[in-house]
């Protein structure tokens, strides 16, 4: 994984993954993957033997949000227009 992420090139869907781990963090005040305690080699080192799991954040649409975003395949992550869109959703109904 870490070659091949070293060889790829990098696209959007890199930054739905960032956006999953910084909206678990906004939501739950938890880090789920310390990268500054593991460092970049090891997190994904971390990541090829096991899948990131997280505990729920106690908001189903959030958990399914995160979860879409920390997809392994880049493909199957959803797009940052996708993310506008649920977290617009979930947003305008607690209104």
């Amino acid at each position: 994984m870490l070659q091949r992420a070293m060889e790829e090139k990098v696209t959007e869907k890199a930054d739905s993954w960032a956006m999953g781990l910084v909206l678990y963090e906004a939501v739950t005040g938890k880090l789920l993957l310390p990268l500054d305690a593991l460092g970049y080699r090891e997190a994904v080192a971390r990541l090829e033997k096991e899948k990131l799991t997280f505990e729920s954040t106690g908001v189903r649409e959030i958990d399914e949000l995160v979860e879409s975003c920390l997809k392994v395949n880049p493909a199957e992550r959803s797009s940052a227009q996708q993310i506008r869109d649920t977290l617009a959703k979930f947003l305008v109904a607690r209104i």
